[in-house]
């Protein structure tokens, strides 16, 4: 209990100084060290000035861009709509942590993701779209299926358990088409 109480002491008496002696260093008179001369930048900052024609300043505000949209597009080459080989039909994945469904955003899937828009939503699937361009496809799909999608590189289902084809719900139990 001592120890603590002595520590504590010794930040309340530390803290002041240190903060005394950086604001010290920052007030000092910077020294340029090297100087490599050249043409000013000036002209090109005048063309991203924070300040309009009128000499009104501008908000300087990037445009958001959603962790979706900074995904995509999304092509996996070596995916495409197709059935699977009768080798992966019910064949157990154990240690899924939820299931998931592939999908790509062509008719294929959505006609799929509707006629098993009941069968997901009671498994709790996700949707990973393998073969996505823009953001309102995405929102298409998860309108058709109910589902969340999210844009990703199916390379690893290629990779991993050698899925080539999509749609398909992969669930503990095993794989559906």
């Amino acid at each position: 209990m001592v120890k603590p109480l002595i520590f504590s002491l010794g930040l309340l008496l530390i803290a002041p100084v240190t903060v005394i002696q950086a604001m010290t260093v920052h007030s000092e008179k910077k020294t340029v060290i090297y100087d490599g001369g050249g043409v000013s930048i000036e002209p090109y900052l005048s063309v991203i000035s924070s300040e309009d024609k009128a000499g009104n300043p501008i908000p300087l505000k990037p445009p958001y861009i959603s962790p979706r949209q900074a995904a995509l597009p999304v092509s996996t080459p070596e995916m495409s709509v197709g059935r699977l080989p009768e080798k992966f039909i019910q064949k157990k994945t154990p240690g899924m942590a939820y299931p998931f469904v592939i999908v790509g955003a062509d008719q294929a899937s959505v006609d799929w993701l509707a006629a098993n828009k009941g069968q997901l939503a009671k498994v709790g699937a996700i949707g990973l779209v393998v073969n996505v361009e823009t953001e309102s496809q995405l929102e298409a799909l998860e309108g058709v299926s109910g589902i969340q999608m999210s844009p990703v590189n199916g390379s690893d289902f290629v990779r991993i358990w050698g899925i080539r084809n999509y749609p398909a719900l992969i669930t503990q139990e095993g794989i559906y088409q």
